[in-house]
């Protein structure tokens, strides 16, 4: 994340935020294959929905004392995940 800040590495834009690049991803020590790790990175959109309607229930419990920005986000995400753009 910090060599990524500083401009030294590089991220995918995917529907949940930035991805790293897996050559920007320090795996010694792992024996994980690059199909592997494609999967690890890849975004599940279906699996995202759901837990964002989990989230949704959780969060509603709070009422009016949660910020509208928890809300925007969720339908930003939500807006990404079904391919609309923000």
């Amino acid at each position: 994340m910090f060599r990524r800040c500083n401009g030294d590495a590089g991220a995918r834009e995917t529907p949940i935020g930035l991805m790293p690049a897996p050559a920007d991803l320090n795996l010694s020590g792992l024996a994980l294959a690059p199909t592997d790790l494609a999967e690890i990175l890849d975004v599940d959109r279906a699996a995202v929905s759901a837990e964002l309607q989990q989230i949704r229930q959780y969060l509603s419990r709070f009422g009016d004392r949660l910020p509208a920005e928890f809300e925007t986000e969720l339908s930003r995400i939500e807006g990404r995940l079904s391919g609309a753009t923000d």
